[in-house]
């Protein structure tokens, strides 16, 4: 037993000093550029080793560890310590050229690391300007890593247009696409206007396409001069005019100034013969001359009275050339108005406008009536029962009953009933503005009614002072009509007294209603006419009462035939009793001496 211990322990050391004795190899791995996990491997002899994870490098595919140039089997016993080298492939990535329509150019390979070589594509009317990937331009400088799609970046090609403005301002050359025009580029240059473009010498028309650099010369003309000789000491201006311009289109010309004198106009000669046309196209170079003319002065001295009116108080013989200018008539209460005197006693003859044989500095003396019954001027509005031969505005038509025997009528002036009023109440005669056949209203009557102003200015004297008392005795002919809108003639009758006031703002209106009339062509229209004049009457009352005016009740004057010439107009017996009312009325109205 002893002996077989002995023997075991001899066995055991003798394996203990082989397997301690025994000898081991390193085996280190070189990922060459890339990365691997395990750098070396201790291994003993005729051992083999265990394949160690692949290793990494950007751009390479691994292929195999590589032993002395050859790949290296992990299989093999380990008998020396080596260095293992990985071996790589590099990659190669795609790279595709969309050229946008440009010539084709071929799909490439390109190694990781590498750049692109590539010719740059074209394209009929376009420049290449680059590539583009996913939106962002590309350098193709740029070492590729990964597979690319690049897309072709055009331009229209430009070509440059230079200007050679000819002595104008300068102007900037414009790049301009291919098969473009260059459009409406207009240059500048002082007192000159712009004709066109010449290219090589003709006439270049800006909507040609453009297909290659070209160079245009302006071509000019000369604005028109115009000269502004201002007569007053100022230096002369100088204007330029395009074609086509007037002298508004220059912003016009402000007026001059000279002391004591109103400028009048420009003229186009010295002589004053021909006045500037502001609208006139200027076609030529011209000269243009300031007319002045004397000022002259206007004194007044209204002796107690007023104006609602400013009064003119200067003027120039061009103002009185070819019309005249009334003079504002002044009021003074309890007094009438006659007129402007160059005398402070107004002994010489009254004037109530400025007239061109006046051209002079003037002082005016008010010339004041008392307004009594015996100053006033009665006016008479009327139609064919007011009027009589000679003494109607002329060109008024005349009822023929009431002329002198000489021209056949049959009432003498001095029975009508308007001059027995005159001379009763002892006024003085003012316009019998009365016209046969009319009416108030412009509907039956146009500028011949009563409503018209321009009839209504009939009724100023022709020494140009307005009436001081006027009767109004309208609206027979407009209650004859059959069917007679009375709401109309109200409306007429209302415009017709505010002219009159528009006209004559101081006047004293008397309203007088309709007399009888026994106009019969039938029972039915009778009986309308009897009604409307009823109606027409009513409403004069109710105007009266309105504008607080008096009214002189013709129609309480008669009331049958007996009065009447015919069924309308009054006989002798018939204008003696309007007279009657007429002048009751007007004497109730005024004190029996003074207004």
């Amino acid at each position: 037993m002893k002996k077989l211990y002995v023997l075991i322990s001899i066995f055991m050391c003798s394996l203990f000093l082989f397997t301690g004795c025994q000898k081991t190899y390193t085996i280190t791995f070189d990922a060459n550029g890339g990365i691997c996990e395990v750098d070396t491997i201790d291994c003993k002899k005729k051992d083999t080793i265990y394949v160690p994870s692949e290793p990494t490098r950007e751009g390479y595919t691994f292929l195999y560890w590589e032993k002395d140039g050859s790949q290296f089997d992990f299989n093999e016993a380990i008998t020396s310590s080596f260095t293992l080298v990985a071996k790589w492939e590099i990659q190669k990535y795609d790279v595709i050229f969309d050229t946008d329509g440009g010539t084709y150019i071929e799909d490439q390979k390109v190694e990781y690391g590498k750049t692109i070589q590539v010719d740059n594509p074209t394209k009929e009317g376009y420049e290449f300007v680059g590539w583009s990937l996913n939106g962002e331009i590309y350098d193709v400088s740029t070492p590729i890593k990964n597979n690319l799609i690049l897309l072709a970046i055009w331009t229209d090609v430009k070509y440059t247009v230079t200007f050679d403005v000819a002595g104008g301002d300068e102007l900037e050359p414009i790049k301009i696409k291919n098969g473009e025009s260059l459009g409406k580029i207009i240059p500048t240059k002082e007192h000159n206007s712009f004709v066109c473009w010449l290219l090589n010498g003709e006439v270049y028309d800006p909507t040609t396409p453009i297909t290659s650099n070209i160079t245009l010369v302006a071509s000019w003309k000369e604005d028109y001069k115009v000269t502004i000789h201002y007569n007053n000491n100022d230096p002369d201006l100088v204007l330029y005019a395009k074609e086509g311009q007037s002298i508004n289109d220059l912003g016009g010309i402000d007026s001059p100034i000279k002391e004591g004198y109103k400028f009048i106009n420009f003229y186009y000669d010295e002589e004053f013969t021909k006045a500037m046309l502001i609208f006139s196209k200027i076609n030529n170079d011209i000269d243009l001359y300031a007319k002045f003319s004397k000022i002259y002065y206007i004194t007044y001295h209204l002796n107690g009275g007023t104006t609602k009116e400013e009064l003119l108080t200067s003027y120039v013989v061009e103002d009185v050339e070819n019309r005249n200018i009334d003079l504002v008539l002044p009021e003074k209460k309890g007094y009438f108005f006659r007129g402007w005197h160059e005398k402070e006693d107004c002994s010489d003859s009254n004037f109530y406008m400025i007239t061109k044989k006046e051209a002079r500095d003037i002082t005016l003396f008010a010339k004041w009536d008392e307004a009594t019954l015996q100053n006033a001027y009665l006016g008479i509005l009327g139609d064919s029962i007011s009027t009589y031969k000679g003494y109607i505005p002329n060109g008024f038509v005349h009822f023929p009953y009431y002329a002198s025997s000489d021209d056949g009528g049959m009432i003498t002036l001095e029975q009508t009933w308007w001059r027995i009023t005159q001379q009763t109440l002892g006024c003085r005669l003012g316009i019998n503005n009365s016209y046969s056949g009319t009416c108030v209203m412009n509907e039956y009557g146009y500028t011949t009614s009563a409503e018209n102003i321009s009839r209504l200015q009939h009724s100023t004297r022709f020494d140009n002072l307005p009436p001081d008392i006027m009767i109004i005795y309208m609206g027979n002919n407009d209650a004859l009509v059959q069917n007679l809108n009375t709401a109309n003639f109200e409306k007429s009758y209302r415009n017709m007294l505010n002219n009159l006031y528009t006209l004559y703002p101081n006047i004293q209106l008397f309203l007088g209603t309709l007399s009888y009339e026994k106009y019969f062509v039938g029972k039915d229209y009778y009986e309308e006419h009897v009604l409307v004049t009823a109606e027409v009457n009513r409403i004069i009352q109710s105007l009266a009462s309105e504008y607080n005016l008096p009214i002189i009740d013709f129609a309480t004057a008669y009331s049958d035939s007996s009065y009447l010439f015919d069924t309308i107009h009054p006989n002798v017996l018939g204008m003696k009793a309007l007279a009657n009312v007429a002048i009751d009325a007007i004497s109730k109205f005024y004190n029996p001496t003074t207004i």
